[in-house]
């Protein structure tokens, strides 16, 4: 077929796999979820610190997934008014959190290669500064897979939405009791 009897143009043909790409895109998942103690009462204005941040995930070299989720929900608890300021002596909650799984895929071939999928999953402890009973907890998992519009440089800001999901659970069970 010559190009004068082709039916669409280049930029057709370019908007016409972009649009497929972005609505059958691959594989991403979310989950996320929160359970606080029954007789948990959060007192007014509560603030969160961010406790030690440790990892199960076998570490692969270049990344420190610790690091990065810490300075995450450091930034993100920052964001929506709710990180505790060093030095106050008033209780607040202590999250302690663990990163179960860590994968970063492959960087060179994240959004056209099946299989080359970034995996954040995460569990944490939201305890009482004062007494260090656990008083709930928080699990999310994201994974961002192949084909998927924003695959490319998942690995990186896989640690701000995951720390996202996390404080977008935790609030609404903090500021309604």
């Amino acid at each position: 077929m010559t190009r004068r009897n082709c039916p669409i143009s280049v930029g057709e043909m370019i908007w016409l796999l972009a649009s497929l790409i972005v609505t059958a895109g691959g594989c991403s998942t979310v989950s996320h979820s929160v359970q606080f103690q029954p007789n948990f009462v959060s007192p007014a204005d509560t603030r969160i610190e961010i406790g030690p941040v440790t990892s199960q995930a076998e570490d692969k070299g270049g990344v420190d997934p610790s690091k990065r989720l810490a300075d995450a929900l450091r930034e993100t608890l920052e964001r929506d008014r709710l990180l505790w300021p060093q030095g106050t002596k008033a209780d607040h909650l202590i999250l302690t959190t663990t990163i179960l799984e860590y994968e970063e895929g492959f960087q060179f071939l994240k959004g056209i290669w099946p299989g080359s999928v970034t995996v954040l999953s995460v569990h944490g402890d939201l305890k009482d500064s004062a007494s260090g009973t656990v008083v709930g907890s928080v699990d999310a998992r994201r994974t961002i897979g192949f084909f998927h519009p924003f695959a490319f440089g998942s690995w990186a800001r896989i640690f701000g939405t995951v720390s996202k999901d996390m404080v977008k659970e935790l609030r609404p069970g903090i500021e309604k009791r």
